[in-house]
């Protein structure tokens, strides 16, 4: 009982340190968030929200300046379904309590309910992970030391679905740690990591594919469950895991879908192409659509606009995401080629063009704030941009997962859903380039970098906790030989 007790203290306090270490990076003065780059009103319209003002300019709403306070209006439809509206809407739950239900909806509110998520969720990595109190902590603080970082934080204070992506992935790891490692209330913590997986794929469409992640482990969790009626449940929900990841994708709104279609192949597979002409024949698609090979969909003054009805019997109804996959898998160099590219890209946790002020806080329109970004910036200027580098880090995580030793020196154990990430990584690496082409792929490699963050961390933090165990066992064997009267090293006693 005692040690449950020191233990959720302990919990406690790597919450609240991180609530801290999120108010002093993004939530002091001057105020700090992302500008919109034109997502916003799809999900603003779904939870009643609309600009504070009708008279913005186009230079006012978008990339230039972050904006703290909207007006509340009444809920519609933006024509985009995600699981982090569910935020927003406890934002605006938590706004109207502070103020009394008034018109201005008030961007801290939403910084304030992404804060305390973040906090649940590292309190519950904590308490979830089966290891000896130095290797989580070590691990944990890490986790909190990056993921609060202000390329990550500046996010909160934006409506971007990358905040409930975050949340998202750190919730459906800590439970199905707590869901590996429990003796009773298995049945309560596999919903609760159900729950936290929905979340987390509901958050973006290009979250989707990880669902084939978790089905898997799911599956795994059932394999070794002892007692027949928990192992029926995770059959159960691996199952739904996976109906649920084909779902969301099909719940992806028609344009959006569009979008990205048009991205994959013409800013995508034939942005590089030697052979434009043959790269479209063996897509079976028309050699007209030549001209706009490297164009992408909100390009203006294209030889055929993006959204011309000529363009559905041309193009939009005669391939699909499908098409392009078969495509990469019959030119595989291709496509290492594009996942060599995509490497300059995979390194920033955020977008540069985006800026993170608000108009009037005296800074110049689209400045990026750089205080507290020690880790995004440290990553930006030495990571190795290969993704060889990645796979290296990938082995040496799962390495130190699978290692007797390191788990002898640290305690890690009942960590099956730690083995999950490097896959997450790769999927978030490669969906973007086969569901987006290149665009915005400092954007949309976030949740990559996410994965990969937390790879490097729990790698160094094993590392780390190892050393300290190995060095306090050294030194206890010293100390007894010592009080034996034995000789040191072949000295004197």
């Amino acid at each position: 009982m005692e040690h449950r007790r020191k233990e959720a203290w302990i919990a406690a306090a790597l919450g609240a340190a991180a609530i801290l270490a999120i108010a002093i990076g993004a939530m002091h003065r001057p105020f700090v968030g992302m500008a919109d780059n034109g997502d916003f009103m799809r999900v603003m319209k779904t939870v009643g929200l609309d600009y504070a003002s009708a008279g913005l300019t186009y230079a006012d709403k978008y990339f230039n300046y972050a904006i703290p306070e909207y007006r509340n209006v009444g809920l519609g439809f933006g024509g985009y379904v995600s699981t982090h509206l569910l935020f927003l809407f406890a934002a605006k739950a938590v706004n109207a309590l502070a103020t009394g239900f008034g018109d201005t909806f008030h961007m801290a509110a939403l910084g304030a309910v992404y804060a305390a998520s973040f906090a649940a969720a590292a309190a519950l990595l904590y308490t979830g992970l089966a290891a000896s109190r130095t290797a989580k902590l070590a691990v944990v603080a890490l986790l909190i030391a990056v993921y609060t970082d202000v390329a990550y934080t500046a996010y909160y204070h934006s409506f971007y679905g990358e905040p409930a992506t975050l949340i998202g992935f750190l919730l459906a790891i800590g439970c199905g740690l707590h869901a590996a490692k429990a003796q009773r209330h298995m049945r309560f913590w596999l919903w609760a990591y159900f729950g936290a997986i929905v979340l987390f794929m509901g958050a973006k469409s290009q979250n989707f594919a990880v669902g084939l992640v978790f089905a898997a482990l799911l599956l795994f969790a059932a394999k070794t469950a002892g007692e027949r009626g928990v192992r029926k449940l995770a059959l159960a929900l691996s199952a739904a895991t996976l109906l649920l990841s084909i779902g969301f994708y099909a719940a992806s709104p028609k344009e959006l879908k569009r979008i990205n279609l048009y991205q994959t192949v013409f800013y995508g597979v034939l942005k590089h192409s030697d052979d434009v002409a043959a790269d479209l024949a063996e897509l079976g698609l028309p050699a007209a659509l030549a001209p706009l090979s490297g164009t992408n969909y909100f390009e203006k003054g294209t030889a055929i606009p993006q959204t011309s009805p000529a363009l559905d019997a041309m193009f939009y109804d005669r391939i699909s995401h499908v098409d392009v996959a078969l495509y990469y898998a019959k030119h595989p160099l291709r496509f290492v080629e594009r996942l060599e590219r995509a490497a300059e890209s995979s390194v920033a946790i955020r977008p540069y063009y985006l800026g993170n002020y608000a108009q009037g806080a005296g800074r110049p329109a689209g400045a990026v704030h750089l205080e507290g970004a020690r880790w995004s910036e440290g990553k930006k200027a030495v990571a190795p941009r290969s993704v060889y580098a990645a796979a290296a880090l990938a082995a040496l995580y799962t390495i130190l997962l699978a290692n007797r030793r390191v788990s002898t020196l640290t305690g890690v154990r009942a960590h099956g859903p730690l083995y999950g990430v490097p896959a997450i990584a790769a999927i978030a690496y490669v969906t973007p380039l086969l569901g987006d082409g290149d665009a915005d792929l400092s954007k949309h490699l976030f949740l990559y970098n996410v994965a990969f963050d937390f790879m490097a961390v729990v790698s160094a933090g094993l590392i780390a906790a190892g050393l300290a165990h190995a060095v306090a066992a050294a030194a206890k064997r010293l100390q007894r030989r010592a009080a034996n009267g034995r000789p040191i090293r072949g000295g004197q006693p």
